[in-house]
């Protein structure tokens, strides 16, 4: 509610002054019904952690669910998951211990459940947290594209020297901080003389168009997010998470 003037301070003086090169909550939403679809879910228990972040990203996916996914949501209790009868439960939120605790719980009580979380627990120190039933029924998404996915100048301008100068593949997500500076840069050679001018370096990011960069083509669109939708799902083999599946979540 009120959003964004109660976000942007000065929103009449200055407009939007914010634009990310990462998808958004909502198409991360997207991008989770679109995987309980292809797991073949049917009923799926809506939870979160009381957080802003976690309550938004609750809502998106209980909002994008429709047939064949039944969506019910309530408080983090796995009493309430089965009494739900449901095969899939997605936890909305950022607190590890909470949903530890929560996985951990239901998957003693049914360990056939199905559990998917966003891209804030999308860590090997929250996976390593967890019992070995919830960690083998695990889906985790994060923004980000698998190897074979990735745009040509990605594999030749961020994969190769990434890998050159760490001697290891990057994580998902180190793709968006590359082009995040690259497109800082880009709009601040448009601005040329300008470059010094808040109000011109803001509009010029706000228009940006790339046509070849790492993530493929993309531009900003009017509320300052990407008008494309990468993200990666893992599950865990072993101990750590494994990205297994690509889906592009645009709107």
């Amino acid at each position: 509610s009120g959003a964004p003037s109660d976000y942007y301070e000065s929103l009449k003086s200055y407009g939007r002054t914010f634009a990310r090169v990462v998808p958004t909550t909502a198409a991360e939403a997207r991008a989770q019904v679109s995987e309980m679809r292809s797991l073949g879910i049917r009923k799926v228990y809506i939870a979160d952690d009381g957080s802003p972040y976690g309550r938004a990203i609750a809502y998106a996916v209980k909002h994008d669910a429709g047939a064949p996914i039944n969506a019910v949501q309530g408080p983090p209790n796995a009493s309430r998951v089965a009494s739900a009868a449901a095969d899939g439960v997605y936890f909305g939120g950022s607190s590890t211990s909470a949903a530890r605790t929560f996985f951990d719980s239901v998957a003693s009580n049914d360990p056939h459940v199905k559990l998917l979380a966003p891209s804030a627990l999308y860590a090997q120190s929250f996976v390593q947290g967890l019992s070995v039933a919830a960690r083998g029924h695990l889906y985790v998404s994060s923004p980000g594209f698998l190897p074979h996915n990735l745009p040509a100048t990605a594999k030749s301008d961020f994969v190769a020297p990434f890998v050159a100068a760490y001697h290891h593949q990057p994580s998902p997500q180190a793709i968006f901080g590359f082009e995040a500076v690259s497109a800082v840069l880009a709009a601040l050679d448009k601005a040329g003389s300008s470059a010094d001018e808040r109000s011109t370096v803001v509009r010029d990011f706000m228009n940006l168009h790339r046509s070849s960069s790492v993530l493929g083509s993309y531009s900003i669109d009017r509320y300052g997010g990407p008008t494309i939708a990468p993200f990666v799902f893992a599950r865990v083999r072993g101990t750590a998470l494994q990205p297994y599946r690509f889906v592009q979540a645009n709107g």
